[in-house]
């Protein structure tokens, strides 16, 4: 907004729309996603083998019991 404002644009609203149809901010905005993107996956692939050590950990308990049964 402050560059279109320093282009003569006075009007809040004209300086808004300029600002979001900037290719500076597009720009900016694309890289935001793909980051968010990145992150959201990363954060999932962990949940995911925190869940697969919990269930390997549950089988090794049961395992566990089952040996001690059997003496």
């Amino acid at each position: 907004m402050r560059d279109a404002l320093l282009n003569g644009i006075e009007a809040a609203n004209h300086q808004e729309r300029e600002a979001y149809s900037n290719p500076e901010y597009l720009s900016l905005l694309k890289g935001l996603a793909t980051a968010i993107e990145k992150e959201e996956t990363l954060r999932w692939q962990l949940e995911s083998h925190r869940l697969e050590i919990e269930i390997w950990r549950s089988r090794e308990a049961t395992n566990r019991q089952t040996d001690n049964a059997h003496r």
